[in-house]
């Protein structure tokens, strides 16, 4: 009984500690492009209380296997974070068309930019929210 208890013990301990690391902070760099996934949060490495969250993602881009006459668009909700301030906008790759969003935004002293959105759709593999990945670059603004 007591190695079944240990066993159950050692799985659950395993189990937390892989759903941690998911959740774990990335640090980023001016000037250098980095990889977020959804949900996670990237920390400045010279200021911790600098910080980006990849929200959500809407995305209606063509599939990268059919033909369609729009090109189509992927939009994201990023959350920034600084000391005294917080702000959400969405930042859009694709066809700006009937929106005011760019594939940029400043946020006080610092320029975010979305560089690439994966996975592209594809017809017959629908992407799981929860699994896209964004490509930012972070620069001083002006």
């Amino acid at each position: 009984m007591k190695k079944i208890a240990l066993l159950v013990s050692a799985t659950g301990l395993l189990i937390a500690i892989a759903c941690q690391h998911k959740d774990a902070n990335l640090f980023f760099k001016l000037d250098t492009p980095f990889s977020l996934d959804q949900g996670n949060l990237a920390v400045w490495e010279e200021n911790d209380a600098v910080q980006l969250r990849f929200e959500k993602v809407t995305d209606s881009r063509c599939p990268v296997d059919a033909q369609c006459v729009w090109a189509g668009r992927v939009e994201l909700e990023l959350t920034f974070i600084q000391p005294g301030d917080t702000q959400t906008t969405t930042l859009i790759m694709g066809d700006p068309a009937g929106t005011t969003f760019t594939d940029q935004a400043v946020f006080g002293d610092f320029l975010v930019k979305l560089l690439d959105v994966k996975p592209h759709p594809t017809v017959n593999q629908p992407n799981p929210f929860d699994h896209y990945t964004i490509q930012l670059e972070v620069k001083k603004a002006g």
